[in-house]
C-alpha cells in the first residue's frame, strides 16, 4: 500500500514540528515543511519557544509551543491539550485557505536575511 502526505497527517492528531538536530544553530531558525503540511491537513504542531518554528506556530495559531524541549513539558502539553484543545485547534486550521500554508519568496528572503550576505545591485534587480 502506498501512502501520501494526506494519509500520514489525516491519521494523526498532532505533529512534532520542531527540528532539534542542530540546536543553537540551524534548528533555531529553520521552518520545516511539516509545519505547513500538517497545518494544511488540520493537524496541530508542537514546537519549541525561542525558535523560528515556535514563533511561527504561535503567531499563526498552528498548534502548541513548549517553553523548552524537555520531556516534562511535552508530557504536560499532551496531557493538557488532548483531546479537547487539539480538536479545537484542528477545527480552526481546516477551514483556512490553503494560501495561508504557503510561504512567499519574499518571506523566505526575509527569514534568511540575518544569515545571508548583503544582496548586490544585480541580486536586487533579479529579486525585484
Amino acid at each position: 500500500m502506498i501512502f501520501g502526505l494526506n494519509d500520514v497527517y489525516d491519521a494523526r492528531d498532532r505533529v512534532w514540528s520542531q527540528d532539534l538536530g542542530q540546536s543553537g544553530g540551524n534548528s533555531d531558525w529553520l521552518l520545516p515543511n511539516r509545519v505547513y503540511e500538517a497545518s494544511w491537513r488540520g493537524c496541530p504542531s508542537i514546537a519549541v519557544a525561542n525558535t523560528v518554528t515556535g514563533q511561527y506556530v504561535e503567531e499563526n495559531g498552528l498548534g502548541f509551543v513548549l517553553q523548552d524541549a524537555s520531556v516534562e513539558n511535552l508530557e504536560d502539553c499532551i496531557a493538557q491539550c488532548w483531546p479537547d484543545k487539539a480538536a479545537a485547534c484542528a477545527n480552526e486550521l481546516l477551514p483556512r485557505d490553503s494560501f495561508v500554508f504557503q510561504q512567499s519568496g519574499q518571506a523566505v528572503i526575509s527569514a534568511l536575511a540575518p544569515v545571508l550576505p548583503k544582496p548586490t545591485k544585480t541580486d536586487r534587480a533579479v529579486l525585484g
